[in-house]
């Protein structure tokens, strides 16, 4: 047990080496709420957007793709919307790991052709793979662990886009989701375009049972948390649609 723990903390250091400090992640002091943006493909458009409308907003954004990352640092425009690089490590932190709900080092990660942002943890079955990469895997629960709660009450909203591992970092959450997220949007399949069984309902009823409300349902979903619901008047809620 104690060698699985002393392991686990190794790959989450590994996975969290550039946002922490001091054993804590890193908030920029100016920063008076904090987004984050799960599965950036190669353009991070959401996260473009809210820090353009938020002048006191910092995004935590994790994507285990490196092309795509690389995309990101160049600025390049395929997409519309684009992160402007100059956010990068001022208001943007990009975090190189997938996340689940369980804590693995090393495993495969398919980084798919022509839209990077199909790539996933879940063999493609229809997309072509550019290349298949060794990825750390940590939860959001490891990521929340070390979070500065005293700088930051609760976490504004969570985006995850994650190519059928959406249910997976939902449940790696752990008791952080009903406690500190108060909006949260998913994809809840993804017409099984990966190996891997993904039931909607699932998603649904667990964060319901975690008492959240949903307030809109799709492929994309919106789901707002009961508890910290009395937060929404100070929150510029937004997401882009597909």
């Amino acid at each position: 047990m104690e060698h699985k723990i002393q392991m686990n903390k190794e790959i989450i250091n590994r996975a969290l080496h550039s946002v922490i400090d001091d054993g804590q992640i890193k908030v920029p002091g100016w920063a008076k709420r904090i987004k984050l943006d799960i599965g950036l493909s190669v353009n991070a458009p959401n996260s473009e957007v809210w820090i353009n409308k938020n002048d006191d907003l910092c995004v935590f954004g994790f994507e285990p793709n490196p092309y795509n990352i690389s995309h990101i640092h160049n600025g390049e425009k395929i997409w519309p919307v684009h992160l402007d690089p100059s956010k990068i490590n001022n208001s943007f932190f990009i975090i190189h790991c997938a996340l689940s709900d369980n804590i693995i080092g090393s495993q495969d990660f398919f980084c798919t052709e022509n839209d990077g942002g199909t790539s996933s943890l879940f063999e493609p079955k229809y997309f072509g793979v550019k290349d298949k990469i060794k990825i750390d895997v940590i939860t959001l629960e490891s990521f929340f662990d070390l979070f500065p709660w005293s700088q930051i009450e609760y976490i504004e909203q969570v985006k995850i886009d994650a190519q059928s591992s959406d249910f997976n970092i939902i449940k790696g959450m752990g008791k952080y989701l009903n406690e500190r997220v108060v909006y949260l949007d998913v994809e809840t399949h993804t017409n099984n375009q990966y190996n891997n069984e993904e039931n909607p309902s699932e998603i649904r009823e667990y964060l319901e049972k975690n008492d959240f409300t949903c307030l809109s349902w799709g492929i994309n979903a919106t789901f707002i948390n009961n508890k910290l619901s009395h937060h929404k008047s100070k929150i510029d809620y937004s997401i882009l649609g597909d």
